[in-house]
């Protein structure tokens, strides 16, 4: 899938998940901008996509040690944003606790989209 399409089911996939727990990702620009950046971030293992492009060096390089949709594709990458999240709960860098949600919603999205693609 393209950006674009990743941009606009993260937002909708988080919405609508968020609005289970009582959290509105649009209730502010960080919420939505963390929503719309986790949404693609799966995607930096591939030089050719957005994200890719503006973290090229890291996306060069994940894509030559893993390939594309591996790493970055699975639950433990999941697992791997959670954890690096509750860590800058934990030590006060991050305040908003609906964030962790938000973001793991968003790059879950992405996850279950792809599984819909091909490529």
């Amino acid at each position: 899938m393209k950006a674009p399409a990743h941009i606009t089911a993260g937002l909708t996939f988080t919405g609508i998940l968020c609005s289970i727990f009582d959290i509105n990702i649009f209730q502010s620009y960080m919420t939505t901008s963390l929503c719309i950046f986790c949404s693609l971030i799966p995607d930096i293992d591939t030089t050719r996509s957005l994200i890719g492009k503006l973290f090229y060096p890291l996306a060069r390089f994940i894509n030559r040690k893993f390939g594309h949709r591996t790493i970055t594709h699975s639950l433990l990458f999941v697992l791997f944003v959670l954890t690096v999240l509750k860590t800058l709960i934990f030590f006060n860098i991050i305040q908003n606790r609906d964030l962790t949600m938000n973001a793991v919603f968003a790059v879950l999205s992405h996850i279950i989209l792809d599984m819909f693609t091909l490529a």
